[in-house]
């Protein structure tokens, strides 16, 4: 396995290609050399990668080199095994056939068989001629391949570590979790309330009940008499987003707390949604609805810290007059839940639920609008976020039964587990088809502050091609981060020295952010790598 590490080639991100589709590994360096490799009945070529990315593989794509004196039309047969060389198990093969040589260029080979891969691990596609022959294009840099994560073979098993494949690997992801709206629902790790919170979520449903819950939290701290019961969920009512917030102190309900919004989020169409509220002092709520602010209300009943927190059900908690707890009764027909004094979870959420973010700070409509069509990027350095939940995993309708633990991306280790979901096909299970595509970050939110001492920063030149200068007047411990557009951090250092030379030969053509952080404020600006 070559161990190489170029900038240029890192592979650790994907890209859209069509929704279900991702863009897993990939080696399409431009200008680096190369040469071609004849497939016929006599010869082959193969290439290795380490998977990114579970999920179905569905397409490769390679580079057809027009050679009529290497071309002979006919049958040809990719294979991919399992592991490293041609010695592992063959999970699938694809033949096409070439009538006449194709232009010079991308060539796609759809996958039809299921072949299912894993992330982390490692898989070799080979490429035969049955009867056709024709060649396909190898990449080199000097005495070196080019792609890191594999190695190249020819003549059925040797290995050639000074080229490549020209290749791309597509798989079909899981990218959300679907419910059934009868008794799916997922308990999550127990996280503290805060006061003034964000909740998002993207949904697609079109369910028409009067009470679907999202996402609910739940304390009960007498659970004989029912005192101090506490209960706050967000739920589509009717087609439209609700917050509803429900308190007993001592002996006496002091009622619901309800805001409703206005605009329809039922049309099986998917929404990004948010609940914004301020701290104890405004009680301020706002909900929006794609980046657009729906209603406002206000909330006075003091928020009690959580027991358990529902993703698609309300956790409830029976009481019957005078608030004795239906739990500890003695009567017949008690759920096991019950019986072990669980909240039982009612008002099903039935639909497709992605991108799930619960935030300790009222977010501004920017924030929302900036973040809500991506995924988060660097999720554990985000500000306030308490847990974070992708649903990146799994594999597209397929047996999922192994697959019940949904996976809190904020670092914060508040994962959930999922209950009662078949975990088997096109409903209650893991699919994809969410228009928030994995790997797909947000792009840096840059608030009116970013800009506050751009006046004393000078980068130059701008455009650049390899090289570009920092320099900047009278601040106080500069740091600078360059950041490219998916929000990822390429550079994190101290800047010791007024002047500051940087060598970006290594980074791909495109626009970047150079953020440059002192006492005295912050300064952001893009630069264009061409």
């Amino acid at each position: 396995m070559k161990l190489k590490h170029y900038l240029l080639l890192m592979v650790l991100f994907v890209h859209l290609i069509s929704f279900g589709q991702i863009l897993d590994q990939f080696n399409t360096p431009a200008g680096t050399g190369g040469g071609g490799f004849v497939v016929s009945p006599t010869q082959n070529v193969g290439q290795s990668f380490i998977a990114g990315l579970t999920g179905r593989l569905v397409q490769i794509n390679v580079f057809y080199n027009d050679d009529a004196s290497y071309y002979v039309a006919g049958e040809f047969q990719l294979t991919i095994y399992e592991g490293e060389g041609y010695n592992g198990t063959i999970l699938g093969t694809e033949n096409f056939t070439l009538n006449t040589s194709p232009a010079d260029g991308e060539y796609i080979i759809p996958i039809t068989s299921n072949i299912l891969i894993s992330a982390n691990a490692t898989y070799t596609i080979r490429l035969d001629g049955i009867t056709g022959s024709g060649i396909f294009l190898g990449t080199t840099n000097g005495a070196t391949g080019t792609y890191a994560n594999g190695t190249l073979y020819v003549y059925n098993s040797q290995s050639y570590n000074e080229y490549d494949l020209w290749f791309k690997s597509f798989i079909a992801a899981a990218s959300h979790l679907n419910f059934d709206g009868i008794d799916d629902f997922v308990v999550l790790n127990n996280f503290e309330r805060p006061e003034a919170f964000t909740f998002e979520a993207m949904i697609k449903t079109n369910t028409t009940s009067a009470d679907a819950c999202l996402f609910s939290w739940m304390r009960d701290d007498d659970v004989d008499t029912g005192n101090d019961f506490n209960r706050t969920r967000i739920t589509i009512a009717n087609g439209y987003l609700r917050l509803i917030v429900h308190t007993i102190y001592g002996p006496s309900s002091n009622g619901n707390d309800v805001i409703t919004g206005n605009i329809t989020v039922n049309d099986n169409v998917w929404h990004h949604i948010a609940i914004v509220k301020t701290d104890a002092t405004n009680n301020n709520v706002f909900l929006y609805v794609d980046g657009v602010l729906d209603v406002t209300g206000t909330t006075d009943i003091n928020f009690l810290s959580s027991q358990s927190i529902f993703l698609g059900a309300n956790g409830y908690k029976y009481f019957a007059p005078p608030l004795t707890n239906k739990y500890n009764s003695k009567s017949n027909g008690l759920s096991a839940r019950e019986i072990n004094d669980l909240p039982t979870p009612i008002d099903f959420y039935q639909g497709n639920l992605d991108e799930v973010r619960v935030w300790n700070r009222p977010l501004s409509l920017s924030e929302l609008q900036n973040n809500q069509n991506c995924e988060l990027a660097n999720p554990s350095t985000q500000t306030g976020l308490v847990a974070y939940y992708q649903f990146n995993q799994g594999v597209d309708s397929e047996n999922n039964n192994s697959v019940i633990t949904l996976t809190d991306a904020s670092g914060n280790g508040y994962n959930g587990t999922l209950t009662d979901f078949s975990l088997n096909g096109v409903t209650s299970n893991w699919i994809s088809g969410s228009p928030i595509v994995t790997g797909n970050n947000c792009s840096p939110f840059l608030s009116a502050t970013d800009f506050a001492i751009n006046n004393q920063l000078n980068i130059y030149p701008n455009p650049t091609r390899n090289e570009v200068t920092i320099q900047f007047n009278a601040l106080t411990n500069p740091q600078l981060q360059i950041i490219d557009m998916n929000g990822r951090i390429l550079l994190n250092e101290s800047l010791n020295y007024s002047n500051k030379t940087l060598n970006i030969e290594t980074l791909p053509l495109g626009i970047y952010l150079f953020k440059i952080d002192a006492n005295e404020g912050t300064a952001v600006s893009k630069v264009i790598k061409r």
